[in-house]
């Protein structure tokens, strides 16, 4: 492949993560806590021990399938 195109790849890679990072930090209030906490832990972004700090309840309910 040539650089250019695995720039073009990579630079596509970073703006969809970016995008994805954003989805998850610029919503941070009650009303999202839970979605914000399940993308959090889908991008393993929390730790199974952070997670402990929750209730069984709520660790339950941000599992992925």
């Amino acid at each position: 492949m040539p650089v250019q195109d695995r720039y073009a790849e990579l630079s596509r890679m970073v703006r969809e993560r970016d995008k994805e990072m954003t989805r998850i930090f610029d919503t941070l209030r009650r009303s999202s806590a839970l979605l914000c906490l399940m993308m959090m832990r889908r991008n393993e972004l929390v730790t199974e021990e952070e997670l402990q700090s929750f209730s069984p309840e709520l660790q339950r309910a941000t599992e992925i399938p």
